[in-house]
This record gives C-alpha cells, structure tokens and sequence, in this order.
C-alpha cells in the first residue's frame, strides 16, 4: 500500500518518471550494500530480536511521513531519505527472514515451509497493491502510510510470542560461525551458487524495470487513475502468488535449469506483447502471466540455492540474494524510469523485454553444468 500512496503522490511533481527512477535508486543502494551485513547479523545476534527492532522501525517511519503528508509539508527529497531508509532497515531483515525458518519449524516440513514462505511477497503484491488503489482515493496518500504501518503490527507483535524460538535463538549465539566473508567468496568462486546468483539479479532488473511504470502506464496510456494502477500491480501479484502455489503443489520438478531459463525467457516475450496492448483488459491478463512465470523462474532460483549452498555460510549466500532479488529490482526500476524519461513508455519496455530474452539463454550453460545433471540422475 505504502508503494502505490508514494508512486501515486510523486506524479505530481515535474518530471515523475525521472522521480520514480530515483526512488528506486534510493531503494537500490541500500539494498545492494547492507544484505551482506544483515546476514553477518543473523550469523551472531538473535535473529528475532533483530526482526523486533526491524519491524519497530518500520511501523514508525511511514506513521512520520503520514504525519507530514497531512500537514502539507512533505517535499520530494524527505521522500527520498524515507526510502532509503526503509530499504536500509529491510536489508539488513531480509537475510533473517530467508534463515530463521528452519528454526521454527520441523526438519520434515522445511521444504513445504520454504515453499509457502515463497507466496509470502507475492501475497503482498496481490493484497497491497489492490487496497492501495481502492483505499487511495477515500483515504489519500496520508491515509495509505497509515493503514501501512497497522498492517506491519499484525507481523511486529506475533514475534514476543516466539518464547522458545527466542530462547534457541539466545544458545545458538555461543555457536561459532564462518565469517562473512567466507559465505561471500564461495558465492563468487562456486560456478553453481555464481550462477544461480547472475540469474536472479538478470530476473529482478527486468520485474523492477517494468514495475516502476506501471503509474505511468495507469495514468498516461489507458487513464484509469488509481484504482486501475492498484488493479496492473494486483494482476501481476495474483499471477506470482498462483506460481508460488503451483511449485509448491507440484514438488520437485527435474531439469530445474531449463524451466528457470524458460520461465524468465516466457515473462521476457509476455513483457514485450504488454507494451504494446492497446487495452487496459488485455494488460492486466498479460500482467497477470508475466507475475506468474517472474515468480516461477525466481522461486527455482531460490530453491537451487537453499539445495546448494553450505549450511555454515547459508545466511551470507541468502544475503547475496536477497541484494539480487530486492536491491537489482530496485536498480532495474532506476533504468527504467530514465529510458523511459526519454524515450517514452512503449519504447522503454520494449527495449528492456528485447534485452531480457537474451540473458537466459547467456546463462542456461552455466546452470546445466552447475548442477543438473546431478539432479537429474
């Protein structure tokens, strides 16, 4: 909600798809350099702990800017720090949400956790996004913030329940761990975990690049004002959610290299036929499929990870890619604001589907050889 109130209140300022640009790089930069930390944090402090004072922080920043937005004194650039500043406090929680899992539930059941846990953000881009654009117009982007920061207590006070997790978390503290660096240097010496990692960020610079237009799209190209733009982003949620879904019901699916090649190549070709329709019904179907195989090519990805990265280093591997799928989203949506800055809607996403097809293919040797001829035996 809280992504649609600022796209929505950034229009209207000169020059937005440059503003939008900018703001996903000041969601990028953080996003880029603090994971590795965040991870090195999740090594040696109590994880939930960190996730208290993550989520803490992250109720009270969007209650401040609503506070501003409702006396009339929010400039652009405050928005920027904002950003910046919820993308650092989420860089350094993500890496502690991709490895407290394993902890809170049964050995059997990880795998079945694991999968679930990969509907969670396409959940939220299907949930959010829709209330953001219905409740945008009788609540304003004030209002947004607001109903923002509620929602993130409904996961904030869940975690003072956690007494025997906290009190795990406490004893594996005294456990040494690999250092940082470790997990960092066989991410980029391992052919396998390299290219695992160079797939995720080629799949994220091309959702965010799109996804930042998207109010642009709403707006300019088939004017259906707030709600429309609410519905394209819970069109593309509803598709990542039914992917995430669909691989969980499905279980393990052999040759995972080929699927992952052929799923970011199918929301490559999708993305370009989106640029170019000229109704808003059709969009939001083509929507609907390029969130759908996003997240089936993105999910396979993670999975190869979590199977083969080392247990000691797992959390610095997951901080890698979590720079991969949150911080390269947000750079591929600072890319796509500025081409599109000059060279209009259709041209730009034009130009980034015709570029995303090829990286697949660039990368599919490296992931067959990386690994699937072990599986598949």
């Amino acid at each position: 909600m809280q992504l649609v109130g600022t796209a929505w209140f950034v229009l209207r300022f000169a020059h937005p798809a440059l503003a939008l640009g900018a703001l996903s790089l000041c969601s990028a930069l953080p996003m880029i350099l603090l994971p590795p930390f965040g991870g090195m944090l999740a090594d040696h402090v109590n994880r939930i702990t960190l996730l208290k004072w993550a989520r803490g922080i992250q109720v009270t920043l969007p209650l401040l800017i609503a506070w501003l937005l409702l006396t009339g004194n929010l400039p652009l650039w405050v928005l920027f720090v904002h950003t910046a500043l919820v993308g650092a406090v989420t860089a350094c929680s993500l890496p502690t949400n991709q490895t407290l899992l394993p902890s809170l539930v049964p050995k059997e059941d990880v795998q079945s956790a694991i999968s679930l846990q990969s509907a969670m953000f396409p959940g939220a881009a299907l949930a959010g996004p829709a209330l953001g654009g219905i409740l945008l117009q009788p609540l304003g982007v004030a209002g947004l913030y607001i109903a923002d920061a509620l929602s993130t207590l409904a996961v904030f006070i869940p975690l003072f329940l956690l007494h025997e997790a906290t009190q795990r978390e406490n004893d594996k503290r005294h456990v040494p761990r690999p250092h940082m660096i470790e997990g960092i240097r066989l991410s980029f010496t391992c052919r396998c975990l390299r290219t695992l990692l160079l797939m995720a960020i080629w799949i994220s610079l091309l959702q965010g690049s799109y996804q930042v237009l998207l109010p642009l799209f709403a707006r300019d190209q088939w004017q259906v004002g707030a709600s429309g733009y609410g519905w394209l982003r819970a069109a593309a949620g509803a598709g990542a959610l039914l992917g995430s879904l669909a691989l969980s019901a499905v279980g393990n699916i052999p040759r995972k290299a080929l699927f992952t090649t052929l799923a970011a190549f199918l929301q490559a070709v999708i993305l370009l036929v989106f640029a170019h329709s000229p109704f808003y019904a059709s969009a939001l179907v083509l929507l609907f499929l390029v969130g759908l195989s996003g997240t089936v090519a993105s999910a396979l990805v993670q999975t190869r990870l979590y199977l083969d990265a080392p247990e000691q280093v797992a959390s610095s591997v997951m901080a890698l890619y979590v720079v991969a799928l949150v911080g390269f989203s947000a750079v591929g949506g600072m890319l796509g604001g500025s081409v599109a800055q000059f060279s209009g809607l259709t041209p730009a996403v034009t130009w980034i589907a015709l570029v995303g097809m090829v990286g697949p293919f660039l990368l599919l040797r490296g992931l067959r050889r990386s690994g699937d001829r072990r599986e598949d035996h």
